[in-house]
């Protein structure tokens, strides 16, 4: 909540991102516990998935990509991972428009929204 509070990124649709792209923290293993990418990011060499040196910095680098695709703002702290400011900043600020970029499903807002509301009706 303060990675997303300080970066202007709704903590609920990280949250909610991140147990889908983790299969709730099971699916990946290493890349989600180990590697703290608890987003799914993929590694800058194409195979296999980033790494991170603690859960700080993971956590970080999931929502600046969130922040990347969502808004043209400055960064309130350094990239963790300088391929955040490739992303067309701004093409996605809804959760709608991540499906196509973040993710190929065309479900994907679907499940995202639907797991957001029910964190906020918790």
């Amino acid at each position: 909540m303060q990675e997303a509070a300080a970066e202007g990124v709704r903590a609920e649709v990280a949250f909610a991102q991140e147990m889908y792209e983790t299969g709730w923290l099971y699916r990946g293993g290493s890349t989600a516990l180990e590697g703290y990418n608890f987003c799914g990011l993929i590694s800058s060499s194409g195979s296999g998935y980033a790494r991170y040196g603690n859960v700080r910095e993971g956590v970080r680098a999931h929502i600046q990509y969130l922040k990347a695709y969502a808004s043209t703002a400055g960064w309130a702290h350094p990239l963790v991972d300088g391929r955040a400011a490739t992303i067309q900043r701004g093409c996605a600020p809804t959760v709608e428009q991540l499906a196509g970029r973040w993710a190929e499903s065309p479900t994907y807002a679907v499940y995202l929204k639907k797991m957001i509301n029910q964190v906020l009706s918790a």
